[in-house]
């Protein structure tokens, strides 16, 4: 794990591989995310159902 970031009970994880893993803590709902082209670095949540991230290429 190498970010992660948390908005009330959700739960963004960024794991070395790139992907992103997305937690419900309240319904204990987990869902793993692949990333595209690029390797994700950064998660923030922006709000109860926005996540916004980082690559390595500045986007």
């Amino acid at each position: 794990l190498i970010d992660g970031d948390v908005l009330g009970s959700g739960l963004v994880g960024v794991f070395q591989s790139g992907h992103l893993a997305v937690w419900d803590l309240r319904g204990h709902v987990a869902k793993a995310v692949g990333v595209l082209d690029e390797l994700c670095r950064l998660a923030r949540w922006a709000g109860p159902d926005t996540l916004l991230t980082g690559y390595l290429n500045g986007d």
